[in-house]
């Protein structure tokens, strides 16, 4: 059996799928966009649905390859494509649908990858993601508060305050982009994209924090942050919003 994780998330995407009017009585293949180990796709095709998926990692890509042996299923040859980041292997109009679990924020040429996703989707194709826009004030790969759109300066002082490891601080600052609900369905719209629906504006939960420039300044608001939290009077911050984007092709 497919993990837990690998299960919630599909069973998420199956539900959001259906009620945007998919036709799972049809097959319909589905590409997962950034499939990471395999878990989600993995899910999928147990369900008995064509699910693809697309990684850049080769590390991670030979993660999934040991997740579909390890469940003895033989299809991760025909499902499991590494990707270079730019050219989708998949025929023009191939897909019914695409998901994408906390993937977006890594794409750095989002455009790019819109384009090919509008090139490989059929019309009346649907796409549900989910990913960490900026704007909602919560970094979760290293589980603490953060400021929308930080300078790369502001974020070595910011991680330095909340104690964030070095490598995980390399990993934001190297693979993590600034990709907003707002730029993603504006790409999605020009290239002939209908929204069905989206996440909200967030609360802004630190009104002007674009003032801070000093090393000190930034330092200050941190540990202002911080004693705020331990005192119980921010109960909903850092802001664990999910948001999400969801369109069809036309």
């Amino acid at each position: 059996m497919s993990t837990e994780r690998g299960s919630i998330q599909w069973n998420h995407f199956k539900h959001g799928l259906v009620k945007m009017g998919l036709d799972i009585k049809s097959k319909p293949k589905i590409l997962e966009l950034g499939s990471g180990m395999g878990e989600c796709s993995l899910s999928s095709i147990e369900d008995g649905f064509d699910c693809y998926g697309l990684e850049v990692d080769s590390n991670v890509y030979v993660q999934s390859q040991l997740l579909f042996t390890k469940n003895n299923n033989h299809s991760h040859q025909k499902y499991i494509f590494l990707y270079d980041g730019d050219h989708m292997p998949f025929p023009t109009n191939f897909f019914d649908a695409s998901i994408s679990w906390y993937v977006i924020e890594h794409i750095e040429d989002i455009g790019a990858v819109l384009r090919e996703l509008t090139r490989v989707l059929k019309s009346g194709g649907l796409v549900y993601f989910k990913w960490q826009d900026p704007k909602i004030y919560y970094e979760g790969h290293a589980n603490i508060p953060w400021l929308p759109f930080m300078p790369k300066y502001v974020v070595k002082i910011w991680c330095d305050e909340f104690n964030v490891p070095q490598q995980k601080r390399d990993y934001i600052l190297q693979f993590c982009y600034n990709n907003t609900i707002e730029n993603v369905s504006a790409i999605l719209q020009f290239l002939g994209w209908e929204i069905l629906d989206s996440s909200p504006m967030p609360e802004c939960v630190v009104p002007q924090h674009w003032q801070y420039e000093t090393e000190s300044e930034i330092r200050t608001l941190a540990r202002s942050i911080k004693t705020k939290m331990e005192n119980g009077e921010w109960k909903n911050y850092p802001n664990r919003q999910f948001p999400y984007l969801k369109a069809r092709k036309i």
